[in-house]
């Protein structure tokens, strides 16, 4: 086990903060994708057994990866760079994994590949990032308008003039369409 450090509670603080990030992002994803995935009508009874498969799991993984973690204990895998030289030798170890690092190790493959995995699902109506991006920078730009005073003076002097815009376009709709209407009932038509 490591000493004890300063930084000890403040990087286990960071960790669950994290971890907690995370599983709400795992967690929502799941319900999205069991959601869209489940025939009409039947979303509850498909979220539902989500639940129960997610919660089995979460009992079983434990117990898992203990055994596995116990199991690895007593197996090692290091490589070492050796130089030497008549006068002595030097030992630098580049690789040195045992017990508990072959558990993390396996961690981190499977969740390197689960996420490439999930990278490759397209959800249907699903919009290019530019366009993402587009719409979010848009609403950035938007709030710090009104934040500035410059923004706040653009409101101020604009406002009535947009505001009159829009029933002075629908006044203008009226009159082109009457136009038309007119002109077709001149021209002999029914």
């Amino acid at each position: 086990m490591p000493e004890r450090h300063v930084l000890t509670i403040p990087l286990l603080i960071g960790i669950h903060i994290f971890t907690g990030i995370s599983t709400a992002g795992i967690t929502l994803a799941q319900g999205n994708i069991g959601l869209k995935l489940a025939p009409r009508g039947e979303a509850t009874a498909y979220l539902a057994s989500i639940s129960v498969v997610n919660s089995v799991m979460a009992g079983i993984a434990p117990l898992i990866g203990g055994a596995l973690a116990d199991y690895l204990s007593k197996y090692e895998l290091s490589m070492i760079l050796k130089w030497k030289t008549p006068l002595r030798e030097i030992l630098i170890p580049t690789l040195y994994i045992e017990g508990w690092d072959f558990f993390f190790l396996f961690a981190f493959l499977i969740g390197m590949y689960s996420t490439y995995r999930l990278s490759r699902v397209t959800e249907e109506g699903e919009v290019r990032d530019r366009v993402v991006i587009d719409a979010l920078v848009s609403e950035v730009i938007k709030n710090m308008r009104n934040l500035s005073t410059a923004g706040g003076l653009y409101q101020v002097f604009f406002s009535p003039v947009t505001l009159l815009g829009h029933p002075l376009r629908r006044l203008l709709k009226r009159i082109n369409d009457t136009r038309e209407n007119n002109g077709r009932h001149k021209g002999g038509g029914p």
